[in-house]
């Protein structure tokens, strides 16, 4: 292998400007001037926000810990102080010090749903694995109680009650609902729905009522269930109003209540300015604010033939493109994942989450869709272009590619939350009408995650094992396949690769195709398909390098020429197409973030949340 000189990228600035609100409370107690408290995530959730609603001023504190990852579910206690539980951390935050003044390292990625009893305890059930957990302010004990219930899949426990009598309940999702209670003094656990009960895929969920009683409820069949002494009890549809949070909730929940009688009307972390409904409920006030705003980290890029840059950034969910002879810049908000981005000519590709979006960019035309997009029926004379949706079949779009000849779009993804096995979506781009391949017809209980169009009417498709969004794996190992898009059928399949969870990256060569597969001790394997002799050639493992720039939308193998690239975060190396030895290296600063795209013999990728550009031509001595 030949190294070649380490490579500052030029950088031009933020690609898409972010901030996303992963939970927002009011706050009062004990300060000079009430102040709004907001899980920020822009990058990632490395700070909270902390703003005086008096004077503006803002105080943005780091998260004492590394990998924060995301804030799916906060609570402001009767006390006043704010807690959560993400990055594998439980964080009690105290706005009167401006500091995180408790920090409990915990198994669990992320807290789903959180809940103060009476006595003062903070609850939190997790994600993937329903553990409880509790933390005493008042002694500052923290307690971790257990997974409530085992499964073979990730589980989204996304509410939380605690009643007087001390027990707990949880309503849980995806893969089959279920309700969970829990024993604060003896700690029992019941599983109220029996195994032949729950309903599949489903989220139950639990919450109050104005009558006072606590409820559990199935929303898609409007199965209503009384709570109570830890056991269940179905009945019609309460008359009482029904209260699914209190101070706590999802990653949306805002809590708008200020111990003086005024309330949050509305927040814009773009534009800098809170509204505040004063006491009278009549008058309102503007806040205007400032931060520094580090911007959100791109999930998917691609360069078209006029060389324009475009990307996709999530939370929020914006779109953006880069010039890079002028460095001049758009960013749009586009209200879905842009997971993956393909271009084709001048024109860019988006499939998107949730809901397999099919949409087309014309970066050429001014963007009129509305803001949030209007994505709830085609619409052929906007642009982007909505061709439709491939939900439920595909929700979390993961690989798009076209036919040589331009005419069939074809995405790849994982299905609905809760479901298994994915589908292939096959877009006529003349019509603009697609229809979509289940994964019965392709490889059971798998879903598409690269591909590679081999001509106009076979389509090679590496598979994943994941299922759609907390739903159940049931595959071992994934597979490779080859589909014929004139009968939509499935000519050929091999597992050959052996236990490998993922087939990443696929890039068609003359005679077949070249890729990149995942095993589940986190190695990477290239290896080679032959399309005459249906054979697959393992070949070297490419751990030597780093890890891989993995995405939702993951292009890895690119082909500049007749030169074909491995993108890794530390760099690119470029590959023998013979055995995927690495001939060349070129190492980037800043690290590959997201997946990047080469074109006349330079690197364009998301170094963190900034447009990065790097010649991967060897410099001159």
């Amino acid at each position: 292998m030949k190294t070649l000189s380490k490579r500052a990228a030029t950088q031009y600035g933020i690609a898409v400007r972010g901030g996303t609100l992963r939970g927002v409370a009011a706050l009062g107690k004990g300060l000079e001037h009430e102040a709004v408290l907001i899980w920020l995530m822009d990058e990632y959730n490395y700070r909270v926000l902390q703003i005086d609603i008096e004077t503006g001023v803002c105080d943005c504190i780091p998260v004492p810990f590394e990998n924060p990852n995301a804030v799916y579910a906060s609570l402001r206690s009767r006390g006043g102080r704010c807690y959560s539980i993400f990055g594998n951390h439980f964080a009690e935050y105290d706005p009167l010090q401006k500091r995180f003044t408790f920090v409990e390292r915990v198994p669990s990625l992320a807290s789903m749903a959180m809940e103060e009893d009476d006595k003062g305890r903070i609850w939190s059930v997790t994600y993937p694995d329903s553990a409880l957990y509790a933390f005493d302010p008042a002694t500052g004990v923290f307690t971790s109680y257990g997974v409530l219930k085992e499964e073979n899949w990730q589980q989204y426990p996304r509410s939380l009650v605690a009643a007087p009598d001390g027990w707990l309940y949880a309503g849980l999702g995806m893969t089959a609902g279920n309700i969970l209670a829990f024993h604060s003094g003896t700690h029992e656990v019941r599983h109220l729905f029996a195994e032949d009960e729950r309903p599949r895929p489903a989220m139950l969920s639990v919450c109050k009522g104005s009558d006072g009683n606590i409820y559990g409820v199935h929303e898609k069949t409007k199965s209503f269930y009384k709570l109570s002494g830890g056991v269940k009890t179905p009945c019609p549809e309460p008359d009482a109003e029904l209260f699914y949070h209190d101070y706590s909730g999802d990653q949306n929940v805002i809590i708008r209540d200020f111990p003086s009688g005024r309330t949050l009307s509305s927040i814009d972390l773009d534009h800098g300015v809170l509204e505040i409904l004063e006491k009278d409920g009549k008058t309102k006030r503007s806040v205007s604010f400032s931060f520094e705003n580090h911007g959100a980290p791109l999930m998917a890029l691609d360069v078209n033939s006029d060389g324009l840059v475009a990307g996709g950034g999530f939370f929020p969910f914006h779109f953006g493109t880069l010039d890079p002879a002028t460095g001049r810049q758009t960013d749009e908000l586009a209200n879905i994942q842009c997971n993956t981005i393909l271009a084709y000519g001048k024109y860019f590709y988006i499939g998107g989450y949730g809901g397999g979006q099919f949409l087309r960019y014309d970066p050429s035309l001014p963007w009129t869709l509305e803001t949030p997009m209007k994505l709830t029926e085609p619409d052929l004379t906007g642009n982007p272009l909505f061709y439709g949706k491939a939900n439920p079949l595909i929700n979390r779009p993961h690989a798009l590619v076209i036919t040589p000849d331009g005419k069939t779009l074809i995405m790849g993804g994982t299905p609905e939350y809760g479901m298994t096995g994915g589908s292939l979506a096959l877009l006529d781009t003349g019509s603009g009408t697609f229809c979509t391949i289940p994964h019965t017809e392709l490889a059971e209980n798998e879903a598409p995650f690269s591909l590679a169009a081999l001509s106009d009417a076979l389509l090679l498709a590496g598979t994943t094992i994941s299922p759609g969004t907390g739903g159940e794996q049931k595959a071992k190992n994934a597979s490779l396949l080859l589909v014929d898009l004139n009968t939509r059928k499935t000519v050929w399949s091999s597992k050959a690769l052996g236990d490998m969870g993922c087939i990443v990256s696929l890039m068609a060569i003359p005679g077949g195709a070249v890729g990149i597969a995942a095993d589940f001790d986190n190695k990477f394997r290239f290896f080679r398909f032959e399309l005459e002799e249906r054979r697959i050639t393992p070949g070297v493992y490419l751990n030597g390098y780093g890890e891989l720039p993995l995405t939702q939308g993951p292009r890895l193998l690119h082909r500049d020429g007749e030169n074909i690239w491995l993108l890794f975060k530390s760099g690119a190396g470029k590959i023998d197409p013979a055995d995927g030895t690495v001939t060349e290296f070129v190492s980037v600063t800043p690290a590959i973030q997201a997946t990047g795209a080469i074109r006349n013999g330079v690197l364009y990728y998301a170094g963190g949340n900034r447009w990065c550009s790097v010649p991967l031509t060897p410099e001159k001595e």
